[in-house]
């Protein structure tokens, strides 16, 4: 059923049924909460996962290769998803410890939005603050690969490098915003929009 057929049929009912129907109401609500609650854990288990393999994947680069700069990168990506994947489980176990204890709908969905949506604000934030760290580091790279290269025109490869770089950025910068919408933005919305059955009863 509907929830705008649930709500339909509560107002039809004579005063005693209502209170009952609303009581399921706010039930049914509840368990629409849970189920956009699941969604997020399984999307950010998805993240907790990724970031696991990536710094499995980084250690062993680190190990088989044994040039400066490529450790360095290594080290920085292992660095970075450490932070990521502390802040995911942070957030994981927060809205684990509100299903448990899930107060009044209203103010808990509330609450849940907020985190949601602090965390997708720092998440595109960190990701775009990890674009000039590559960018830099890749000048770092460039150089000391290619530093010794007789004749080699520094001018020409930095503005090629730096075209190639500010392309990919703009790649990403789309890329994070329908990655962040597709893994949270949708659950965001129906959470919002059960704000907005609650609100109009």
């Amino acid at each position: 059923m509907e929830l705008d057929e649930f709500k339909q049929r509560i107002k039809e009912k004579v005063p005693e049924e209502r209170g009952q129907s609303a009581g399921e109401l706010g039930t049914y609500i509840r368990s629409r909460t849970v189920s956009s609650l699941q969604k997020i854990k399984r999307s950010m288990l998805f993240e907790l996962i990724a970031c696991g393999a990536f710094i499995a994947i980084s250690i062993a680069i680190f190990i088989i290769y044994h040039i400066s700069y490529v450790r360095v990168f290594c080290l920085l990506a292992i660095f970075l998803c450490c932070f990521l994947v502390a802040y995911l489980a942070a957030l994981h176990r927060k809205i684990s410890l509100y299903e448990k204890n899930m107060p009044a709908v209203r103010e808990g969905l509330l609450q849940v939005i907020e985190i949601v949506e602090t965390f997708t604000k720092l998440y595109f934030q960190f990701t775009m603050i990890t674009l000039p760290i590559a960018f830099i580091f890749g000048l770092i790279t460039g150089f000391l690969s290619l530093g010794g290269m007789k004749g080699f025109n520094w001018q020409k490869a930095l503005f090629f490098y730096t075209c190639c770089f500010l392309f990919w950025s703009i790649i990403m910068y789309f890329f994070s915003k329908w990655y962040i919408r597709k893994l949270y933005g949708n659950y965001l919305a129906q959470l919002r929009d059960q704000i907005k059955d609650i609100e109009n009863g």
